[in-house]
């Protein structure tokens, strides 16, 4: 990627590598504010009547609204502090979340039984192409009951090649010793095997000290259609698609699901 024309000494970081601040505040200010997908997890939770697995959960956006609701949840995500966070804050509201800190393609063997997964956020476009999505679609089929589904959100429409910038509007999240995190759309870059998000980062220290870097996160290609074709090849069946409108923050996606093998006829 060619990134965004960088100021002397702006420190370019990507998804997954140490930077500035606070991991977990980050997150929580670049993915934490979005909620227009959660009446259709929950639905989609209901109707599977068992317990969610919650893939990529982050620091619970969406398990913790499912517990609210009374669903058992056991959420997965590879970053520990941000597991670690999710735990602070089911405990602090007396809700039983499960989780897991590790790799969702590592699910193969873990001894879970779960009756629904859920994939939001465009996790599945960051597995690292068809090998890793397929480990993650055979994994799934040794935790999942027969018949259990698969819902994964997905970029409805991936942009044209090129590059724009987004509106510049910041996520900000402040600390409780008052070091606020603010973070940018700085631009969006196009390519044929994805897209880059890159924000722009901003760390204000409780002195006023302000430190920057720009932060890229990697999206890859994947059409609906070809998760789809992928899944049918392991044996899970294609169930309908649901879409989600988009917001003033975030682009439109569609959650597309699958049904696991063995369903009772």
């Amino acid at each position: 990627m060619s990134g965004p024309e960088l100021e002397g000494g702006t420190a370019v970081t990507v998804a997954g590598e140490a930077g500035i601040g606070d991991p977990v505040l980050w997150h929580e200010a670049e993915c934490g504010g979005y909620a227009a997908d959660l009446r259709f997890w929950e639905q989609l939770a209901l109707a599977g009547e068992g317990p969610v697995l919650d893939l990529g959960a982050g620091s619970g956006r969406v398990s913790l609204h499912l517990a609210r609701r009374g669903l058992e949840v056991i959420a997965v995500d590879n970053d520990p502090l941000l597991i670690e966070a999710l735990r602070t804050k089911a405990a602090a509201e007396g809700l039983r979340v499960a989780s897991i800190a590790g790799d969702v393609r590592e699910l193969g063997g873990v001894p879970l039984s779960v009756a629904t997964v859920i994939a939001p956020m465009q996790l599945l476009h960051l597995m690292g192409g068809p090998e890793g999505r397929a480990r993650v679609l055979e994994g799934l089929l040794s935790v999942i009951e027969p018949g259990g589904c698969l819902h994964a959100a997905l970029l409805a429409d991936m942009p044209a090649l090129g590059s724009f910038k987004p509106e510049p509007m910041p996520d900000v999240r402040e600390s409780e010793g008052m070091w606020v995190h603010a973070s940018i759309p700085a631009a969006v870059e196009i390519d044929e095997g994805g897209l880059d998000i890159v924000r722009h980062r901003q760390l204000v220290s409780p002195d006023g000290t302000l430190t920057e870097e720009y932060n890229v996160i990697r999206l890859e290609r994947l059409e609906p259609d070809l998760l789809e074709a992928e899944a049918e090849s392991l044996g899970w069946e294609v169930l309908e698609r649901t879409p989600v409108g988009e917001t003033e923050d975030h682009v439109a996606s569609v959650i597309v699901s699958l049904r696991a093998p063995g369903a009772p006829s």
